[in-house]
């Protein structure tokens, strides 16, 4: 029966999430509010809904300098934003997957709507990214040998995610890398994570005028209601922030 739940689950969530995603980046592009909250928190100067901290985000631009890809793929690329910024700041083409949103595409870099765990492309890549998309991979050996078989020879896969009610060695995820024999690094952000859902609340319990203002209370509350309950997750240790490099 749990298996059976847990199929529902994930098949009405894949119905119904694609439509609330993209009306929630259609708030967030009709904010100014919400830009200035990413330009506090996440240092950018874009809007996203990552939860990257500047910490995290530095942390993903050292490695891609260091890797200098010509091409990048990025899974779960939501509103693009992210994607188009590292393209330009870094000269590379890249094309983003997304399961919810399909956005336009820019010079050097292309978007598509698709499954981010079964996608098919005719190209390989110097460097494969997914940000904060891991909580929705079922199979991660299924996941993982299709982003290696996606991988250029000697490149790089760079996952950064968030595990609850579990770490990372209790997780399937080093079983299903044993199978795939991928070798990897694994680096803990969550006193990062801690800090950057403690500095989320503060910003918008500061902002929240702002936000009212605007007639966005709802994308604030949704912020609000997601940065307690991580706050209340790693007061009981329930959460754990990672990065996860594959050679």
């Amino acid at each position: 029966m749990n298996f059976i739940s847990k199929f529902f689950n994930y098949s009405y969530f894949k119905k119904n999430a694609p439509s609330a995603f993209k009306k929630t980046y259609q708030d967030m592009e009709n904010s100014k509010a919400y830009k200035k909250y990413c330009q506090e928190l996440h240092g950018t100067d874009y809007r996203c809904l990552n939860t990257l901290s500047k910490k995290q985000y530095l942390k993903l631009k050292e490695i891609i300098k260091e890797q200098s890809p010509e091409l990048l793929l990025d899974i779960g690329s939501g509103n693009g934003k992210l994607t188009s910024s590292l393209a330009r700041e870094f000269n590379f083409k890249a094309h983003g997957i997304d399961f919810a949103l399909c956005p336009s595409d820019e010079a050097g870099v292309t978007f598509s709507k698709d499954d981010i765990e079964s996608f098919k492309r005719n190209e390989t890549y110097d460097l494969i990214i997914s940000i904060d998309s891991f909580y929705m991979i079922r199979n991660y050996r299924k996941f993982l040998k299709n982003l290696k078989n996606h991988l250029g020879e000697n490149k790089k896969i760079i996952l950064f995610f968030t595990l609850v009610n579990n770490s990372f060695n209790n997780s399937p995820i080093p079983k299903a890398l044993a199978k795939l024999r991928l070798n990897y690094e694994i680096t803990e952000f969550s006193e990062d994570d801690l800090q950057f859902w403690q500095k989320s609340r503060e910003l918008l319990d500061e902002m929240n005028d702002e936000f009212v203002d605007e007639n966005h209370f709802k994308l604030w509350n949704i912020k609000k209601k997601e940065a307690d309950k991580n706050i209340s997750l790693h007061s009981t240790q329930q959460t754990h922030r990672y990065l996860l490099i594959i050679n």
